[in-house]
């Protein structure tokens, strides 16, 4: 058997490489392919080159849920740093973060200032679309009734979240507004992703909170 291999290689920008697309964030990886000794002829390839013998295309796999669901996570962070209960958000457009945001609620003294709708408002600025078709929207709690009309009105297709919201979820714990079949859209919904790093995020935060407020009222 004959193997061939690509090594890790440096960013490349598009016109180097024709057919690969450049994600921010995320480090380039290829395939290892292993080519039998009488198929060598003819198939072997330098990963990249303009000339691919090969009869598939050869392109990178897209970067997996948990590598979006980390950036969200920085953004409650960010949140919980500023005082603001830890929800973060962040939205994709062909494997593309086109918008970042965290909770705000306190900074702003805005009811409607949920990680959600920030990245939303962002993004329709940012694509100059209010139809954010094509999106994924990446949170770290489950979305609230708000925040999932909003999602259905932006026409979001897909909604990945960490940890459910059993007081206010609207996406499986008290609703499922994303599949309801009296409205004229639905949103793909996959959970649990980094669940337990989401969950710990905010039993921390509420924890320091409630520490903190008899030692606030001494």
């Amino acid at each position: 058997m004959i193997t061939a291999q690509t090594k890790a290689c440096p960013e490349r920008s598009a016109s180097e490489v024709e057919g690969l697309r450049a994600v921010p964030s995320f480090p380039s990886f290829v395939r290892t392919e292993t080519f039998s000794e009488e198929g060598k002829v003819g198939r072997q390839r330098e990963f990249g080159s303009n000339i691919m013998n090969h009869e598939a295309d050869l392109k990178p796999d897209p970067p997996p849920d948990e590598a979006f669901m980390r950036e969200a996570l920085r953004e409650a962070e960010l949140a919980a740093a500023d005082g603001e209960v830890p929800v973060g958000a962040i939205l994709v457009h062909e494997y593309t973060i086109v918008a970042r945001g965290r909770n705000a609620r306190e900074r702003q003294q805005d009811p409607t200032a949920h990680a959600e709708l920030i990245v939303i408002r962002e993004a329709a600025e940012q694509l100059q679309s209010w139809r954010l078709t094509g999106t994924t929207l990446y949170v770290t709690l489950e979305p609230c009734l708000m925040c999932a009309g909003a999602m259905l009105q932006a026409r979001i297709p897909r909604l990945v979240f960490s940890t459910w919201d059993p007081k206010a979820g609207a996406c499986g714990s008290l609703f499922r507004l994303h599949e309801d079949p009296r409205l004229n859209h639905q949103i793909a919904v996959t959970s649990g992703v980094l669940e337990n790093e989401s969950r710990d995020l905010l039993q921390r935060f509420f924890q320091r909170l409630r520490q903190d407020q008899p030692a606030a009222m001494n």
